[in-house]
């Protein structure tokens, strides 16, 4: 009896009869296995492999492997917490897992940015965003890179617009991406397979009445320029870090030495309309007066892209560190700002007269940990790492200790975060 094939068994017997003609069979044998092997291992065990091999940052750089971005989404693998102290000092802290891909220990200098070229310029780099393991960088008032530590790729955008009669001194900016992928993903994050990002740099004249946004777009390759009003509070008093989130809005905290509210920037609004830079109020529960010191809050983006703002001061009548938590409802508008009340804990501390605690950064791929700084008139300042559940400050993991430094004024912290394949930036438009 004549046997039927399939019509997948008639192509597969056609495909091999090709190759062997062309003498391609060996190829073709070899193609099949790395498919059968991609199809039954997953991203997890595939990103292990990977850590393993002898060099596996080069082989990341290099960009000999291509990741199969329908297949795992976004994932996280290892956070890097960096901060950039000052303008000629910065400091690199590495998780257990970077440690891996970065095959160093926390060390002082600003070699980490060296592949941008800086050293044969008149410029220091100055970190002025992040957003997953994508850095903002700023040479001078007109001059930004976008790069990625990891791969030391990078791209300079056009030169910034400047508002003949701004401020000098007086601006802000910020970097968001978003996805481009039609992936449908069950990840928590967005897919990096494909993005696009926005620059957007604030200033304004010097008597601070008009705002002027210019933004970049990935797409354009151009930058657009705005004015607008902003009566809340001046640039001046705009905190300098601000935080993006994968929806498009950038989040800027403001206030001369507290904590008075946060200003949202949101690339999705047209120009012209009120919400496209509106004001967002704190929670209640936040407090007033001493509480509010900028020392004693941080805002930054957990899973989901949800704005998370956290708070951490000492509280004489509880005898105890009060920490609370919220997450910013994403219906919030000008007219109304909403928060849900994440975490409200009291933590005991054995030794509050030689010790003080405040919080510096979250961590964006654990919701349960928090980074703190413990500053000591015995010892440098340490940033140590607090997870939830633990009962007092005391059980904090000390993750690094700065060296000769007991303090520490404006310390910025910017949290760099692995993707499970890192993010490649897209090359800019002709123009």
């Amino acid at each position: 009896m004549k046997r039927c094939f399939s019509e997948k068994e008639r192509k597969t017997k056609r495909r091999m009869k090709r190759c062997k003609r062309s003498g391609g069979w060996a190829e073709a044998e070899t193609e099949t296995a790395a498919s059968k092997f991609m199809s039954v291992v997953n991203d997890d065990l595939l990103f292990e492999i990977l850590i393993r091999l002898p060099d596996s940052r080069s082989i990341i750089q290099c960009g000999t492997l291509s990741p199969s971005p329908c297949k795992g989404g976004y994932g996280t693998r290892a956070g890097l917490p960096y901060q950039h102290l000052k303008r000629h000092q910065s400091y690199q802290i590495y998780s257990e897992k970077s440690k891996t891909l970065h095959h160093t220990s926390p060390t002082r200098g600003a070699h980490y940015l060296d592949f941008l070229g800086w050293l044969s310029r008149k410029y220091f780099p100055f970190i002025r965003s992040s957003f997953d393991d994508l850095l903002l960088v700023e040479l001078t008032r007109q001059d930004y890179i976008i790069c990625n530590p990891l791969t030391r790729r990078f791209v300079a955008l056009p030169k910034a617009p400047l508002l003949p009669d701004a401020a000098p001194k007086f601006h802000r900016a910020g970097l968001v991406c978003e996805s481009k992928c039609n992936c449908k993903s069950s990840s928590l994050y967005y897919c990096n397979c494909s993005i696009k990002f926005s620059v957007v740099v604030l200033s304004t004249d010097q008597l601070e009445l008009i705002f002027h946004a210019a933004v970049f777009s990935s797409e354009t390759g151009q930058w657009s320029e705005s004015a607008f009003q902003f009566p809340t509070e001046r640039l001046f008093y705009w905190h300098s870090t601000p935080v993006g989130c994968s929806n498009g809005v950038l989040y800027w905290p403001f206030g001369y030495d507290k904590f008075r509210g946060i200003a949202a920037f949101d690339l999705h609004k047209e120009v012209g309309d009120p919400e496209r830079c509106r004001f967002i109020s704190l929670p209640r529960e936040f407090g007033l007066n001493w509480r509010t010191m900028s020392e004693r809050a941080r805002i930054g983006v957990v899973r989901g892209g949800r704005l998370r703002l956290f708070q951490l001061y000492w509280n004489k009548r509880v005898d105890s560190y009060v920490f609370r938590c919220w997450d910013l409802d994403k219906a919030t508008t000008s007219s109304s700002s909403s928060w849900l009340l994440v975490h409200d804990l009291r933590m005991k501390c054995s030794n509050t007269e030689d010790v003080s605690w405040g919080p510096v950064a979250l961590n964006p791929d654990d919701e349960d940990v928090f980074f703190f700084t413990r500053r000591s008139i015995h010892e440098n300042l340490c940033v140590c790492q607090y997870r939830i559940g633990y009962k007092d400050v005391d059980e904090c993991e000390t993750l690094f200790q700065f060296p000769n430094v007991r303090d520490l004024e404006n310390l910025r912290l910017f949290t760099l975060v692995h993707p499970w394949w890192p993010t490649a930036i897209p090359e800019l438009p002709s123009t």
